[in-house]
This record gives structure tokens, sequence and C-alpha cells, in this order.
């Protein structure tokens, strides 16, 4: 994988849904200090692991994506798995 430089515009996944636009400040040891554009840091920044950037929009949009869909899985096989243990009846009832 390609390192990231300082000056190069990035993509960081906020909760998992919000795609943030962000600048490396600094680069080391495999992590980023990045400062988002919207100037929620101040002068400061956030120091983020480089697997967790991205360096399209469109990249991180797919991740997201990806991540949305798990969790439609997730939720449906959840709510069918609870749903029958309410609805089964008890074989004994001690």
């Amino acid at each position: 994988m390609e390192r990231f430089n300082e000056g190069d515009v990035v993509y960081f996944i906020s909760s998992s849904v919000f795609i943030k636009k962000a600048t490396v400040i600094r680069n080391a040891g495999g992590f980023c200090t990045i400062r988002f554009s919207d100037g929620n840091c101040g002068t400061s920044g956030t120091r983020v692991r480089e697997s967790k950037l991205y360096r399209t929009e469109e990249e991180a949009k797919k991740v997201v994506e990806q991540h949305q869909n798990a969790n439609k899985w997730r939720g449906w096989f959840l709510h069918f798995y609870f749903g029958l243990a309410n609805i089964i009846p008890p074989i004994l009832n001690l």
C-alpha cells in the first residue's frame, strides 16, 4: 500500500456512516495525523491508522455501503432469531 504524504487530501469514515474530508499533516509509524476540512479540530489534528484513510470519496462510500449491507443482514438475523424464541413454546415447563 502506498503511504500518504503530508498535504494529501484523504477521506475518513466516522461512526461507520459519515465521510469526512481531511488533510494529512504528518505520517509516521503507520499512523497519520489529519486535520478535518470543516475545522472541527481547530489548529490541532487527529491521529488515525493509515488503514482507516481512503484516497477518494468513492472508496470510502464503498466501505460505508458494505458496512450498511452487513448490518442489514445482521439485523434481519437477530430479529428472526429472537422473534422465534418468543413464539416457539418451551418443551419443558420447569
